[in-house]
């Protein structure tokens, strides 16, 4: 598969998702910007780990965020 075609399988997929509205914003912002670093021709594997790397510590700064809320 093409970096491009997972990348807008992921964005489509995270759109519909149920989940808290500002994760999934900055969800797509990250992915929005992974997607233009894509289109301008770096288009690898690392671009694609990065991204689920960045996704990683979105959710767990959400999380921590949560723990000290309660």
């Amino acid at each position: 598969y093409s970096c491009s075609d997972i990348i807008g399988t992921l964005f489509k997929v995270t759109k519909a998702h149920e989940m808290p509205e500002a994760l999934k914003l900055e969800y797509l912002r990250e992915i929005g910007f992974t997607h233009m670093r894509i289109a301008d021709g770096v288009d690898s594997l690392l671009q694609l780990l990065g991204l689920v790397a960045r996704l990683c510590q979105k959710v767990e700064m959400d999380g921590s965020m949560q723990m000290k809320e309660t």
